[in-house]
């Protein structure tokens, strides 16, 4: 692993410790609250996200690398609509129910989609 890459997944590592205990600290304070839960929700799909980033990058074998890859994109495809959920909620804005159902629809989606051979 040259310099470069060691630097990144040092990166990697710390994205991902810090997004764990922000869910935990979070969960810790008031796990009643849905806001609480849902933004920890968020916390655990950048968790998912950077730590399969980080197993793709270190992967030894095609094989394991495409595994990775694939599972990655199920962080990715949840990151956009769990953040969504999140804004809408804390904000308070009105019940904004149709645009849950669709994104965790693609979302749920696109994450089965990720094991098919047409996506990567």
């Amino acid at each position: 692993m040259n310099f470069l890459t060691l630097n990144l997944v040092i990166a990697l590592y710390v994205v991902l410790i810090s997004s764990l205990l922000i869910a935990v600290f979070v969960l810790a304070k008031n796990w009643k609250s849905r806001i609480n839960r849902i933004l920890a929700f968020f916390s655990f799909t950048i968790v998912w996200w950077t730590f399969s980033q980080v197993q793709a990058i270190t992967a030894e074998t095609p094989e394991r690398l495409d595994l990775f890859i694939r599972l990655l994109y199920i962080g990715v495809w949840f990151i956009p609509i769990v953040w969504a959920h999140f804004v809408i909620s804390f904000l308070e804005l009105k019940k904004r129910k149709w645009v849950y159902r669709i994104g965790y629809f693609t979302g749920v989606t696109s994450a089965f989609l990720s094991f098919s051979p047409y996506l990567i």
